[in-house]
């Protein structure tokens, strides 16, 4: 195979299709071809790694990994696929083995161009630095601990060992549909209807069950009975009844339902019937819950019916994002499902808010509203529970009525965070939350607070509030959040000069490395030796998409990779956002694998226990990050 056959193979496949042709020739004249026979390994696991990288040209080859009892497939390499980098850069053993199923043929590519290529050329480095920043936990899992902690984590169903806590939806006493033996088919079936529940559990004077009916019960036994409407719900319904007591795992509920051939299982507070019932379950919601998906999570907490469940099934949410990160699933995509249940949740706790100033007799004012997420999570970007910045925007009161708004809006801030600490959501150290009379506020008030912010600033200033700039509605009349972007984009329009002190507040914000290119290290108490992935690499980068975006009018967009991707069409430097946006998806992602894996917010890192591939990730994003730090320099002509 000549070199310019092996320069057209590779150009399309990436990392590859993003090096220069002089590139691709460089690599095609040192690359040369390895044939395998069907059966023959390439290499195994655990022999030590050699100085090359093998992408697949023609044939089918199999990664293999050696578990307990068995060695499984957990890969197919396809057509330019590339092998044996890990290794390299890790200068560690195979972790897998690679066995050919039928005659291949392979390029081999010497370890230090392939090296040399990951620092000369940044978007290289970045493909390799996504891939890594997600991988991260496999390659530290060689300890032996840390190894027996993910084989735990990944062979564990964790639905089986859920709790009826965790499956059930609690309901109080009086909001299931209970009655005794005698009630009528007809309104047993109006009470069905009505609250749109799909089964009836008869009980006694004491609350004990007797016997439970559903909509398959009419159908079936209606019939064969002769029963009518009138006919009392005894002549239908299953008994006895099986129970299952309160803490049973989901495991022991499926058993039971196979066991004693049933869709619904009554739970009492010791399993049986001599108890008071305390909630219901089917086969319907154990399905739904096996597979922990958005969707389910997303149902439950809308049918959460107090702050304990909502704590809970927000909790579970963790493991699920977890997972997301670790299988490198679409960092957008996750960003996207956390903030779909972190709204959601959101929703909820509005809802008992709004009930328990309406029981306090705080009415409320015939006035729209809306709820202002900030920070991070404006931007739809927590991964992890982190600390809470919000805040309320209402409708201009009439006159005379202004005090009596003020009241009850920020009595219901008060209340909604009160609703999300109680859920992990930490209090904000600098008191940025709806709980703090300052941040609520009517459509008028937040309209001159931003003239003042934009019409008198000084770049230090702007460093503690401009998270105020990244906000989207959360709850409520999204229509006031509009109009104060408006608002906004109106006055920058008129105060341009306004933006130079935005780009210095977002330049104050140190490069990540120092001038030998070494990471810039924390010396604060106990963080000594660590190095803040948020102040110096994150930051950077989404102060810098928040002034670009308002410099070019971007609008209804404040995610920072999305703000990114929004330059990148509409400006020419399309190489530099590009590069940004995958910079602080790794970023982003390194971070949230981090917090979870040390029960954090992920922040702080310590370059000592680093691998050379996260070493190398990092540096790669760094570079990303002074880019884009430099064209903020050059645009705003700030030093």
């Amino acid at each position: 195979m000549t070199a310019e056959a092996i320069t057209h193979f590779l150009q399309d496949y990436p990392p590859f299709t993003y090096l220069p042709r002089v590139g691709l020739e460089e690599l095609a004249n040192q690359a040369t071809l390895q044939l395998i026979a069907e059966g023959d390994y390439l290499f195994e696991e655990g022999q030590p790694a050699e100085p090359v990288a093998y992408v697949l040209r023609k044939g089918r080859v199999e990664i293999l990994k050696k578990f307990e009892d068995s060695t499984q497939v957990i890969d197919i390499l396809k057509k330019g696929g590339l092998l044996g980098i890990r290794a390299i850069l890790t200068q560690k053993p195979y972790l897998a083995s690679a066995r050919a199923t039928r005659s291949s043929t392979l390029l081999r590519i010497p370890a230090p161009i392939l090296l040399d290529f990951l620092e000369r050329y940044p978007r290289v480095a970045l493909f390799f630095a996504r891939g890594f920043a997600a991988g991260m936990p496999i390659i530290q899992a060689e300890e032996k601990e840390e190894k027996a902690k993910e084989t735990h984590f990944l062979s564990r169903d964790p639905v089986l060992f859920m709790r009826t806590e965790d499956v059930l939806i609690p309901n109080p006493v009086e909001d299931l549909l209970k009655g005794p033996g005698e009630t009528t088919l007809r309104e047993v079936a109006r009470q069905m209807q009505e609250r749109l529940f799909g089964s009836f559990i008869i009980v006694d004077e004491e609350g004990r069950p007797l016997g439970i009916a559903t909509e398959s019960d009419f159908i079936r036994r209606g019939a064969a009975r002769n029963a009518t409407w009138e006919s009392p719900v005894s002549e239908i319904m299953s008994s006895p009844v099986v129970t299952i007591r309160k803490g049973a795992t989901a495991a022991q509920l499926i058993i039971a339902m196979s066991k004693h051939k049933v869709d619904h299982l009554v739970v009492t507070g010791d399993g049986t019937p001599q108890s008071p019932v305390e909630g219901i379950i089917s086969q319907r919601d154990l399905l739904l819950m096996h597979g922990n998906n958005p969707a389910v999570l997303v149902r439950q907490l809308r049918e959460a019916r107090d702050v304990k469940t909502l704590a809970r099934i927000r909790n579970r949410a963790d493991e699920l994002i977890f997972n997301y990160l670790r299988q490198e699933v679409s960092i957008s995509f996750i960003a996207a499902v956390t903030t779909e249940i972190n709204d959601t949740l959101l929703q909820k706790a509005f809802d008992f808010s709004l009930a328990r100033l309406q029981r306090e007799g705080l009415k409320k004012p015939p006035l729209s509203f809306c709820w202002l997420s900030l920070g991070s999570e404006g931007r739809g970007e927590q991964l992890r529970r982190t600390d809470q910045d919000n805040a309320i925007v209402y409708e201009d009161p009439p006159e005379g009525q202004e005090e009596k708004a003020e009241q009850y809006f920020r009595r219901l801030g008060a209340a909604v965070v009160d609703i999300l600490l109680q859920c992990g959501f930490a209090r904000c150290p600098g008191d940025i939350m709806a709980s703090n009379p300052k941040w609520v506020k009517p459509l008028s008030g937040w309209k001159q607070q931003f003239t003042d912010w934009i019409e008198f600033p000084n770049s230090e200033g702007l460093i503690g509030v401009s998270i105020f700039f990244d906000f989207r509605p959360g709850y409520g009349d999204g229509r006031l959040a509009d109009a104060l972007g408006d608002h906004i984009q109106q006055i920058i329009s008129e105060r341009r000069s306004f933006l130079g002190f935005f780009a210095e507040s977002a330049l104050r914000h140190p490069s990540p490395t120092g001038f030998f290119g070494k990471f810039i290290l924390e010396n604060k108490d106990g963080k000594e030796g660590a190095f803040d992935l948020k102040a110096r690499a994150m930051r950077p980068l989404d102060h810098a998409a928040r002034v670009l975006a308002y410099a070019n009018n971007i609008r209804g967009v404040t995610n920072t990779m999305q703000r990114y991707e929004q330059l990148e069409a509409i400006l020419p430097d399309k190489k530099l956002f590009r590069e940004a946006s995958l910079a602080y998806g790794i970023l982003l992602r390194y971070r949230g694998i981090n917090g979870f894996r040390n029960e954090d917010s992920g922040r702080y890192i310590f370059p000592k226990q680093l691998t050379r591939i996260e070493r190398k990730t990092l540096e790669t994003c760094f570079a990303a990050v002074e880019r884009v730090q430099q064209y903020l320099k050059n645009m705003f002509r700030v030093s």
